[in-house]
């Protein structure tokens, strides 16, 4: 790091500081498609990440990018996860609001809103996590229709097969930062 030491001094190098250091980078990536219509919340497969945290004072970024499409109207949910039940960066209470990381509604007539049932919706976003441990840690994305009528595809704007409609990919990054 190039600092000051002074005016009408030369600036010096010093050695950065330990903080903020990424350690280590896990990715993947999903290319093909899953579809989901129940209320329950679903695993998307191929989207989990494992690491393992060199010290219990580090953190870990997560960066991701979710492609998703419906085969009608309805409302999609996404929740990340800690493991198989920890939710994190989720709302708090309010009501019967749901609590998630992200809510869409798709439309089913298009032309009506900005992202119908032919096109894919990106959920991306990132979160810092402290898990506070030394131990493997698997995070995961999962999805559920709440309204539980059509159809929620990732990677997909639709089942059909035709030019019209797309397919693309998802993304999890974990990224150690020293703490």
């Amino acid at each position: 790091v190039l600092t000051s030491t002074g005016a009408g001094s030369p600036p010096a190098f010093e050695d950065a500081a330990a903080g903020g250091k990424i350690l280590q980078v896990k990715s993947t990536t999903k290319k093909d498609s899953q579809s989901h219509s129940g209320t329950d919340h679903t695993l998307i497969s191929g989207l989990t990440v494992s690491i393992t945290p060199a010290s219990s004072s580090n953190k870990i970024l997560l960066i991701y990018n979710v492609s998703m499409g419906s085969t009608g109207a309805g409302y999609v949910e996404l929740r990340i996860a800690r493991g198989s039940t920890d939710d994190i960066n989720i709302g708090d209470a309010n009501g019967s609001n749901t609590r998630c990381t992200h809510y869409r509604y798709f439309d089913n007539y298009y032309g009506t809103t900005d992202y119908s049932s032919l096109d894919t919706y990106p959920f991306a976003g990132n979160y810092l996590d402290s898990p506070n441990t030394t131990s493997a840690i698997t995070y995961g994305i999962y999805f559920a229709n709440t309204a539980g009528s059509y159809g929620m595809i990732i990677n997909s704007s639709s089942n059909t097969s035709a030019a019209n409609y797309g397919t693309s990919t998802s993304t999890l990054t974990a990224m150690e930062v020293a703490g």
